[in-house]
């Protein structure tokens, strides 16, 4: 009698993306059935499942031994017998390809659905998801529907199931197209799904996070992260596209080339922690991807693409290399003018794109799925001053001039440049001679480094992350004495989930708490009188004057005399 053996877990269980299959009795069959149908159940929510009976027979039970020597195994196990073919194929063109894919099997168009079905017994990986392919080519009919959740009971068979969902939803996939044999068979959904996380830091941060802050004109660096689908779930592929998708907002400016694409550096890790520098540093893959050129400019956000066109050929001695990995994505950019002060911060998104058919044939544009966005936020901030009289603060001064600089990792005093509306556009290394020239009344851009205390005292700045800066006063209001040296301050925040939760100013000892909607900071600059020198006049000193002129004149007068008689003696 020829029988078709219970198909291997390769074939059957675990050949699936998002699902898995569990061949199983309800009673023990030790002949021909008493019942000859099976019940197939499902259970994977928001899926349509068909199958497709691609054998039919009888089910029974009997000790079915793999593998040789030592590592030989016997089960008891489900084998279908008395096969013939299944409504759901063409078994002509099935065979016809099969001996294509495989012609060492030497079918022939004489050769029964025993025959094939024989062949199938103790296939590999790969050459079982050819065979699943295959049949998926060559269904035909039409298919049951399956209950899904629920049971459907069928005619004992061997079946193809097909996942025929018309759109899946964020992160998830297609099943690939199983073969199932005999018995009852549980379809049910695997947790795996496709996802992405964006995390940032500045300058100064040690980790990545949600979110972060900083200054215009400093560089941000992003990171993308994504796991690859394992490797049963890969093997179901031709090809496998990967896709990270960004749309930065207007505030932030990616670091590209001489060709406007983004420089960026792609890395394989074995776990979900990236790793680049020293002995355990992860593989650097940045040559399996290729970055676009960045699109948007002025108040237009900023898209971009890192792609692998077929993650399956990026190792060429190894399609599925990358099966069950992690995949990571760094580059900078650069915080500018655009950017929005305060807690709606300045975000950057990203999706993947990832291929989400197995069963696809490889023609035209690859059916695609994509991730739920995910994003990291840049938060930026803002310091408003009043300049007030020292001896009284009420009285607000007008007229003051201020540079703020901070010190870069060179010890150098690098200065906010500002537009007119004072928000940072960029900052400048100045020696105090070129600072002195920049803002000599005579220059025509000093205001480009100046802030000026208004008729009520007010002055302020717009685009400052946390960090030590220096507020320098260059001119006092008149009548004031000039503050000679610089006023120390450090901003500090706080970020979580992604929200600013707190920002606060500090200077000497005293920390004041700003506001976090707005992420403004405020400080009160006190200036001393200049000091009045003692006069001593009025008409006392002009009458002085008017006698010693008079004593002058009189001994000019004397003189002359005194000569004459002489010259007369």
């Amino acid at each position: 009698m020829k029988t078709l053996k219970k198909m291997s877990a390769l074939l059957v269980a675990l050949v699936m993306t998002m699902f898995t299959v569990v061949p199983a009795f309800a009673e023990e069959i030790t002949s021909a059935p008493k019942d000859p149908t099976s019940k197939i159940f499902a259970d994977i929510k928001d899926h349509e499942l068909v199958a497709y009976q691609i054998f039919k027979g009888d089910a029974i039970r009997e000790d079915v031994t793999t593998g040789e020597g030592e590592t030989a195994k016997t089960e008891n196990t489900g084998v279908l017998s008395n096969i013939e073919w299944g409504n759901g194929i063409n078994s002509s063109a099935f065979i016809t390809d099969l001996n294509t894919a495989f012609p060492a099997w030497g079918l022939t168009a004489s050769s029964t659905a025993a025959d094939v079905a024989n062949k199938f017994n103790g296939l590999s990986v790969e050459d079982a998801n050819k065979v699943a392919q295959i049949a998926f080519d060559n269904k035909t009919g039409t298919p049951i529907s399956l209950t899904n959740p629920g049971k459907t009971t069928v005619r004992q068979g061997y079946y193809l199931i097909v996942d025929t969902t018309k759109k899946v939803e964020s992160g998830d996939s297609l099943n690939p197209a199983i073969l199932a044999v005999n018995g009852n068979v549980t379809v049910k959904e695997k947790k795996d799904k496709v996802t992405v996380d964006k995390t940032v830091k500045n300058e100064t941060d040690t980790d990545f996070a949600e979110a972060t802050d900083s200054s215009i004109g400093k560089k941000v660096t992003f990171k993308l992260h994504t796991k690859v689908i394992d490797e049963v779930a890969l093997a179901n592929y031709e090809s496998y596209f990967l896709q990270f998708s960004d749309t930065a907002s207007n505030a932030l400016d990616p670091v590209v080339d001489a060709d406007k694409k983004v420089v960026f550096k792609a890395y394989l890790s074995e776990d979900d922690t990236l790793v680049t520098e020293g002995e355990n540093a992860d593989e650097d893959i940045t040559n399996w991807f290729t970055a676009s050129i960045v699109t948007g400019t002025g108040t237009a956000d900023r898209t971009f693409t890192f792609t692998d066109e077929n993650i399956k050929n990026s190792k060429a001695e190894d399609p599925n290399y990358a099966a069950g990995k992690h995949i990571f994505i760094t580059y900078e950019a650069t915080l500018n003018n655009n950017a929005v002060i305060g807690s709606t911060g300045n975000p950057n998104k990203v999706v993947v794109n990832y291929s989400n058919n197995p069963n696809w044939d490889g023609e035209g544009t690859p059916p695609t799925g994509t991730t739920p966005e995910d994003k990291a936020i840049v938060f930026s901030f803002e310091l408003d001053g009043t300049k007030v009289a020292k001896e009284d603060s009420s009285t607000t001064l007008t007229g003051a001039e201020f540079v703020v600089y901070r010190m870069n990792n060179n010890n150098q005093k690098e200065y906010a440049v500002m537009d007119t509306n004072k928000k940072i556009t960029d900052w400048e290394v100045l020696t105090d001679e070129d600072l002195n020239g920049k803002i000599a009344d005579e220059a025509t851009d000093r205001n480009k480094y100046l802030l000026i205390s208004d008729e009520k005292g007010a002055f302020g700045i717009q685009g400052l992350g946390d960090g030590t800066y220096f507020l320098q006063e260059t001119k006092a209001p008149a009548g004031y004495n000039l503050i000679t040296s610089p006023i120390e301050f450090e901003i500090t925040s706080t970020q979580e989930n992604k929200e600013l939760k707190s920002v606060s100013i500090k200077i000497g000892e005293k920390t004041v708490n700003g506001t976090v909607s707005t992420g403004t900071v405020n400080t009160t600059v006190e200036n001393t009188k200049g000091t009045t020198l003692p006069e001593t006049g009025g008409m006392g000193t002009t009458m002085l004057y008017v006698a010693g002129g008079i004593l002058l004149v009189g001994s000019a007068v004397l003189l002359v005399t005194k000569k004459r008689m002489g010259h007369e003696g």
